[in-house]
């Protein structure tokens, strides 16, 4: 796996290797155009960034399913994760797949952190299982977890599995 977390300060401007030659990279992005990260295998928008990246009214489901399938195609990604804070996640991929990942409740969240939570999560548990609900699922966890910490905070896989048992 190879995770590119763009934060917009030049870094991934110019990338010197071809995305579309390779296997499991997962983008973080900020950049407003989404063909920087062409090629890429999943990338892991909040609403904001999709919502710059697709010029559309991002504001229900199904207008977040029109984005992602339209950039799918235009950047031949394999799946997009939209994050939708407290919403929970989105997945979309190719031939109509759509699943929505309801959000864990915190209390008084601190998001610092959420998205690189999500991002950290998901890529180690696609690497293991190639399986796209069940990475963002226990991403979804981890992140939840993370937002009820103060400040920025770690998880830990116990704490995961508790949350997933509940």
């Amino acid at each position: 796996i190879i995770i590119l977390s763009d934060y917009n300060k030049g870094v991934l401007n110019n990338l010197w290797f071809d995305i579309n030659n390779l296997e499991n990279v997962i983008v973080d992005p900020k950049k407003d155009s989404f063909n920087h990260y062409r090629g890429a295998n999943i990338i892991t928008p909040n609403l904001n960034e999709l919502n710059k990246a697709s010029d559309l009214d991002i504001n229900d489901d199904k207008s977040i399913v029109d984005a992602c399938n339209q950039l799918i195609k235009e950047n031949n990604f394999k799946y997009i994760v939209a994050k939708k804070g407290d919403q929970g996640m989105t997945i979309v991929g190719a031939n109509n797949f759509v699943k929505h990942v309801k959000a864990h409740t915190v209390k008084s969240p601190d998001v610092t952190g959420a998205g690189d939570t999500v991002i950290a999560v998901l890529s180690v548990v696609y690497a293991k299982t190639k399986d796209i609900e069940l990475s963002v699922k226990i991403a979804n966890a981890g992140a939840a977890i993370v937002v009820g910490k103060s400040g920025t905070a770690t998880t830990t896989v116990n704490e995961i599995e508790k949350l997933l048992i509940k």
